[in-house]
């Protein structure tokens, strides 16, 4: 079965592989430019007024302008990839077998219909998910190499750890069970790309933000947090009211920054003191930093779990066809 399963399926996977590896060398060759421009400018001072206007620093501000184009085409191709997976390998998978009718072939030949569909859908899911789990690791040094290195942002997050393989594993579950559901390619591609969307953003939005209890700092300036910032808002020390606490503070900024008869270099000192004397401070809502592989396996477990409850779904469909 896992010879014959991969004669039918290797042409589609080799495209898979080949699209990863083509990935990867064009992040290494981007990175590398990226750490040639950036090394070249500093160099050669060209943050200095000196040489800030200097033929070469201009063309290798371009350069490294340039690199980050295209470090920003790979951070899109990262967030499609693992739709991609499931479209390519997933949604085919029995829609084809329905399209040219050899699924009737494997029944009549001894083989149980949980049996061929479950050899295939691993397979198949083998070939999706390790060509991601080398793309990790190359993405974890990618990201250092070209400043995404704040790794607990949702722009980051999403493609910087294992969690993408999660992503693609629930891609590609999600094509099987609606090729099987829908018996046609087409629609079950179509498919895929808004269940996929819809359910990835359901976790990022609904459930990410409460994997673990956030952390509130609270001070008379806005704070600089060290992680995913949630939200931020003004608080009262004395428990005054929201509008209350919103009324006072307008009134510390016309008096500091409106009213006029008080110098600039001493207006950030006086606002600080006018919001301390009425018992406010600032309050931020956020992640940490150190939460980053937790969270990474949380969303990673979510999504292969529901990986598996969508094989299970696509054998009960399967088992209830009628041959």
């Amino acid at each position: 079965m896992i010879w014959a399963a991969w004669r039918q399926q290797r042409l589609i996977i080799l495209v898979w592989v080949s699209a990863v590896a083509a990935l990867v060398g064009y992040m290494l060759v981007v990175a590398f430019a990226y750490q040639n421009d950036t090394h070249l400018l500093a160099t050669h001072h060209c943050g200095t007024a000196a040489k800030f206007v200097s033929h070469f620093c201009n063309v290798r501000r371009t350069s490294q302008a340039n690199d980050r184009s295209q470090i920003a085409h790979i951070v899109g191709a990262l967030y499609v990839l693992p739709l991609l997976g499931g479209a390519l390998l997933g949604a085919p998978l029995v829609a084809s077998e329905i399209d040219r009718k050899t699924n009737r072939l494997a029944w009549t030949q001894g083989v149980s219909r949980t049996r061929w569909l479950v050899w295939k859908w691993t397979v198949a899911a083998t070939a999706v998910a390790l060509p991601m789990a080398g793309l990790v690791v190359a993405v974890v040094w990618w990201r250092v190499a070209v400043g995404r290195a704040d790794v607990m942002m949702p722009a980051n997050f999403d493609f910087t750890g294992v969690v993408i393989i999660g992503y693609t594993l629930f891609s590609f579950a999600l094509g099987v069970a609606l090729g099987a559901l829908l018996r046609h390619t087409l629609l079950a591609v179509l498919g895929t790309a808004v269940g996929f969307g819809l359910f990835r953003w359901w976790v990022e939005v609904g459930l990410r933000p409460h994997f673990a209890a956030p952390l509130t700092v609270r001070s008379t300036v806005f704070p600089t947090v060290p992680g995913w910032f949630l939200s931020e808002g003004l608080v009262s020390l004395r428990g005054a009211s929201a509008t209350r606490v919103n009324e006072l503070y307008r009134h510390c900024s016309y008096l500091v920054y409106r009213r006029g008869g008080i110098t600039a270099p001493t207006q950030p000192m006086r606002f600080k003191a006018c919001l301390v004397a009425h018992h406010i401070e600032y309050a931020v809502v956020y992640q940490p930093f150190s939460r980053y592989w937790a969270f990474q396996g949380i969303e990673t477990a979510i999504f292969g779990v529901a990986a598996l409850l969508l094989l299970g779904a696509t054998v009960w469909i399967v088992r209830w066809w009628r041959a």
